[in-house]
């Protein structure tokens, strides 16, 4: 029997991946879901090629966030098969009642009770062989490996998939499980090529300013002092970090991670830092920075131009995207900081458009003031609040869960949430919001003890 790369996978998770290739090749037109980030347009990008190239058409949407209100969208969609990427683990027993063929290709932790193996049905997820959904493997890394029990030929969307990867932050401190299996190989056959530096390949003055992993408080987005800051290094606005210039990487990280000890970052956080960075060579960039272009786009309701970056493999054609939801990053970053309130357990902050409450209590985690309070962004949606959450791996260590205490707290009113244990999401009625903070206020004050 010829050896298939998908043989390291455990055997229940590959025949599952064998059965969503049969599924998917009984029919010439689908549909295709999934999250609007980075790893969501990673993993949609890699499904609609595999597809594409196995003479297969489709059309793909993104959500924010998967609620009941995106299932009746994905239950009215005039098609006879689709495939959901990055979400869909707990809609599962709905689906299973679907008139339509679907696949689900997920990475979230999975509830004891939920499963979808049937006749035209099935779900793949990494937890199934005991795979971390939060380390070791993402919905890019599933839409991989569904892409190569298609066609042993579809190896060249490893770097894609490492894209999707790093904007599910799984590369820190180093890839491990299945995506190391994925990202050694692709370095073996040329496609990525490493090297150990903090900021990543090309202009550095753009890394700087825009690039939040890691937040230097007063140099990130402030332009003079970035130009203050890399003068004194020896740097312009113009200076260019080449793939193998471990001099001037070195001298780079040095006086980054000084800067970050003058604001007493934890030393964990700074130790994460120093790390290989993944150069692609076929998009002839930074993982990182692919990475973030396409999570720009799709943030700003461009999947669209998500999908031409990744086509044309030219970083340009999302460049705008990113520029400015950079700016806009950074901006509602620093208004965080202003408006933080702090309870007994959490700190809470509001934010005024979608797509960046995530990204911004991720960032004042690890860089921001030293604190043992996990973070909760609020969205004004007009009839409810879009929440995100974030918390440390040292609040995890005290027995924080994020996913566990959104899905509670939401429920609990009237809502709807989950995630991983260390950032999660969820949905409420506007009318709920003070009941909500107090609740999810006790439940994390619980988890500690």
């Amino acid at each position: 029997m010829q050896k298939m790369f998908i043989d390291f996978v455990d055997e229940s998770v590959r025949n599952r991946l064998v059965k969503a290739v049969e599924i998917a090749r009984k029919h010439k037109t689908m549909h295709l879901f999934t999250h609007y980030d980075a790893d969501g347009m990673a993993s949609v990008s890699i499904i609609r090629t595999a597809l594409q190239r196995a003479g297969i058409e489709c059309t793909y949407q993104a959500f924010t966030t998967l609620g009941h209100r995106e299932m009746e969208s994905v239950r009215n969609v005039p098609a006879v098969c689709f495939i959901m990427t990055d979400m869909g683990t707990s809609f599962l027993p709905e689906m299973a009642d679907y008139q339509c063929d679907c696949v689900v290709l997920d990475h979230h932790q999975i509830p004891d009770s939920f499963d979808l193996d049937q006749e035209g049905k099935v779900f793949v997820s990494c937890w199934l062989a005991g795979v971390s959904g939060a380390h070791d493997a993402c919905a890019s890394t599933m839409a991989f490996l569904f892409a190569m029990a298609m066609d042993e030929s579809n190896f060249d969307l490893a770097t894609v998939a490492v894209a999707g990867m790093m904007g599910d932050n799984q590369h820190r401190p180093s890839f491990s499980g299945y995506n190391k299996v994925i990202v050694d190989e692709a370095v073996s056959r040329g496609l990525i090529k490493t090297m150990d530096s903090i900021v990543p390949v090309g202009n550095v003055y753009e890394s700087i300013m825009f690039t939040i992993d890691p937040y230097l408080d007063g140099i990130t987005g402030v332009p003079d002092s970035v130009r203050d800051f890399l003068f004194g290094l020896g740097y312009n606005t113009t200076s260019s970090l080449k793939y193998g210039d471990s001099e001037s990487a070195a001298r780079l990280d040095e006086a980054i991670i000084a800067k970050l000890r003058e604001k007493s970052v934890d030393e964990d956080v700074i130790s994460r830092l120093v790390r290989k960075r993944y150069y692609l060579t076929d998009f002839e960039c930074d993982a990182q920075l692919l990475s973030d272009t396409i999570d720009a786009c799709g943030r700003t309701d461009a999947a669209a131009m998500a999908m031409k970056v990744i086509d044309s493999r030219d970083l340009m054609a999302g460049r705008g995207a990113y520029i400015e939801f950079r700016r806009q990053l950074l901006a509602m970053l620093f208004d965080a900081i202003e408006h933080m309130t702090p309870l007994e357990n959490i700190r809470y902050f509001m934010y005024s458009s979608r797509g960046y409450g995530g990204l911004v209590s991720a960032t004042l985690i690890k860089y921001w003031e030293k604190s043992d309070l996990p973070i909760i962004a609020l969205l004004d949606a007009g009839n409810e609040y879009d929440i995100s959450s974030r918390c440390s791996a040292e609040m995890e260590k005290r027995g924080i869960n994020m996913g566990d205490a959104m899905k509670a707290t939401a429920i609990a009113n009237s809502g709807e949430g989950g995630g991983h244990s260390n950032a999660a999401g969820g949905r409420i009625p506007k009318d709920s919001l003070a009941k909500f903070l107090k609740d999810i206020d006790w439940t994390i004050g619980m988890q500690k003890q």
